[in-house]
């Protein structure tokens, strides 16, 4: 449940780790190296064979002093927290700097660990994930994607911010085989735990002619009282007036 950094070696094809000198002494390292993410964090994706980790690789040039700023490719991979979540990396950064972070990077409220310019890690600037198979529409087989923005890997753990809209369109969604909507979507992680999250949309029940509303939020108070860490709540919302043809009437409902 580590993380691993390997040094990778020259081959055929690839250039590998080598080290250049001048008449001064050091002039710079050609960096290849992968980095192996603990498997209680991220697994392979589609494939997962119960002990591989997920790996990101890159190449970079690291000068005298030491400091290095790398762009890096990730492997596709489910989040291990949330199954079914696919996380897939557009603009990723590999900061070995103690002088200068990512352009763009955010530390949001709650964030444990450094935030200053000696802050190393993993930054991912934009990125997308796949929803659990059982949120996808009835039209399509593809499952509905969501963005993702300022994801952060420390070995404080995982920060990110992450959002959808009209992630897909009512009545198309399924929900146990009932239609409905997911209109809006938000989850904020910060240093691996869930800080808030919410829900809008729509859902068609079998008695109505016309969808119900819904929203939907989860939230993680900054308190670390575990018994009261996670606040729930779920709210269903009729219209004021909708038609039941099963029993061939017209209900209004009160709050």
């Amino acid at each position: 449940d580590s993380w691993g950094f390997k040094f990778l070696a020259p081959t055929a094809t690839e250039p590998g780790c080598f080290v250049s000198l001048d008449c001064k002494g050091f002039k710079d390292l050609n960096l290849s190296a992968q980095v192996e993410f603990p498997r209680t964090w991220l697994k392979p994706f589609p494939t997962d064979d119960g002990t591989s980790k997920v790996k990101a690789g890159f190449r970079t040039v690291v000068s005298r002093g030491g400091n290095f700023l790398a762009a890096a490719s990730m492997d596709r991979c489910e989040i291990a927290g949330a199954p079914g979540m696919v996380l897939g990396v557009r603009e990723m950064r590999i900061d070995k700097s103690d002088e200068v972070n990512p352009d763009g990077i955010l530390f949001p409220d709650g964030y444990v660990g450094i935030k200053d310019n000696t802050w190393k890690g993993f930054f991912i600037k934009r990125a997308s994930v796949s929803l659990p198979p059982a949120l996808r529409t009835f039209s399509s087989d593809r499952p509905p994607q969501i963005a993702v923005q300022n994801l952060l890997i420390t070995r404080a753990g995982i920060t990110g911010s992450f959002r959808g809209e009209n992630v897909f369109q009512y009545p198309q969604g399924n929900f146990g085989s009932w239609g409905g909507s997911l209109d809006t979507i938000g989850v904020d992680i910060v240093s691996s735990s869930l800080r808030s999250g919410w829900l809008k949309g729509r859902i068609q029940m079998p008695i109505s002619d016309s969808p119900f509303k819904y929203s939907a939020t989860l939230s993680r108070p900054l308190s670390t009282d575990t018994a009261k860490s996670m606040r729930y709540s779920f709210v269903i919302a009729p219209a004021d007036t909708f038609k039941a043809n099963i029993w061939m009437a017209t209900i209004k409902l009160f709050s």
